[in-house]
């Protein structure tokens, strides 16, 4: 007969020699691949669900599947696209963990804080407003200001008058591009300076865009228009006018005994002052409907102050030598179209304040020479030159 032994994990119990005796064991499968089964001889059957956590957060969630057992999660992907916010990594004890974002900060005292580019994290360079204070590092000049990104002081006025022609700033170009010579080079802040002084040459802020004034072709064949040779020629002095102030070597207030315009001889100049000139000039030059006969004054006005003529300047020099002597020392001009070379010099002296004319002394190729005749008497001299192309 049938019975029970109390153990709710055997089935089919039976009766016999007066015991229940136990029937075979309870099946406690469920068929479910997610659950463990065992049983309690108390209660029977028990399906304890498995675990498929495998303990690392960077593989995902892990799920089970009832007919075949644990299934693997999706990895995460910490990467949110954004390379602004860092990179971001994956700890496997919490999952992903946000970057380092990005701060963009300004590069320099011209420069502002930009922002950052999310497809490369890269930050933009913005260029401070015109006109922020700066230091350029030069303790000689004044009233510092960034201008489209680079640091320009305003130099001191030269004491010492010493400018230099549009030939020799030419020199430093070639092929539009910069050529330095052993001693000098334009620069990046020459360009800025002059992109600040003038109207006509307003946004010129690299070496490049100088050295295009230089090159550009004075051989047009529009002779009377704004665009002639003469008007080419009037912008490369110009040019050069600014580059002279820029670079110290003449100051602004310099007086200047102008022989320029058509109410204006050797025998009658008008005083006026090197930014006059500039100003003069420049507005000729930057107006559109400029014409040849315009340009060739803004010419005048900007070369007779390059060659020194305006300011009464050239690099004789005069010295007492043995003798009563007087000697003459004096530089190797430098061609206003930045070509050629002094072949020789001719000195030239008269009493000095007299209107008589000037009397041939010699002619010689060295840069200095001994009036060894000039006595006690007072005089002025001057040396001309001989172009050899």
């Amino acid at each position: 007969n049938a019975c029970d032994d109390g153990n709710a994990c055997t089935t089919g119990d039976t009766c016999g020699g007066g015991t229940c005796n136990s029937g075979g064991a309870t099946d406690c499968n469920d068929n479910n691949a997610c659950t463990t089964d065992t049983c309690n001889p108390a209660t029977g059957c028990v399906h304890t669900p498995i675990s498929c956590n495998d303990g690392n957060a960077c593989n995902g969630v892990e799920t089970c599947n009832p007919s075949s057992g644990c299934v693997a999660g999706t990895p995460l992907a910490c990467n949110d696209g954004n390379a602004c916010n860092g990179v971001e990594i994956c700890d496997p004890s919490s999952g992903c963990v946000a970057g380092i974002p990005v701060v963009c900060t300004a590069s320099d005292q011209c420069h502002v804080a930009g922002t950052c580019a999310p497809g490369t994290g890269l930050c933009s360079n913005p260029n401070a407003p015109d006109g922020t204070t700066c230091n350029d590092g030069d303790a000689t000049t004044t009233a510092d200001a960034c201008h489209t990104g680079v640091c320009v002081g305003t130099p001191p006025c030269s004491i010492e008058p010493k400018p230099k022609s549009s030939g020799y700033y030419k020199k430093l170009c070639k092929g539009g591009h910069s050529k330095p010579s052993s001693t000098d080079a334009l620069t990046a802040a020459d360009a800025v300076c002059v992109g600040q002084l003038t109207t006509t040459f307003a946004g010129i802020s690299t070496v490049d865009d100088l050295c295009a004034v230089f090159n550009h072709d004075t051989s047009n064949h529009d002779t009377n228009g704004p665009n002639c040779k003469d008007c080419r020629k009037g912008e490369q002095e110009l040019l050069g006018l600014a580059l002279n102030i820029c670079r110290q070597r003449i100051c602004p207030n310099q007086e200047v005994d102008s022989a320029c315009g058509a109410d204006h001889d050797s025998h009658h100049r008008v005083l006026t002052s090197v930014a006059a000139s500039l100003a003069t000039a420049d507005s000729i030059l930057s107006n559109p409907a400029r014409t040849k006969a315009q340009c060739k004054e803004a010419t005048c006005l900007a070369k007779e102050i390059n060659n020194g003529k305006g300011i009464n300047h050239v690099s004789l020099m005069l010295e007492k030598a043995p003798g009563n002597g007087t000697r003459l020392n004096w530089a190797s001009p430098v061609m206003d179209d930045g070509s050629g070379e002094a072949s020789k010099y001719t000195i030239w002296r008269r009493p000095l304040n007299a209107d008589a004319v000037y009397v041939k002394l010699l002619e010689t190729t060295a840069l200095t020479y001994v009036d060894n005749n000039a006595g006690s008497g007072n005089w002025e001299y001057e040396v001309t030159f001989t172009i050899q192309p």
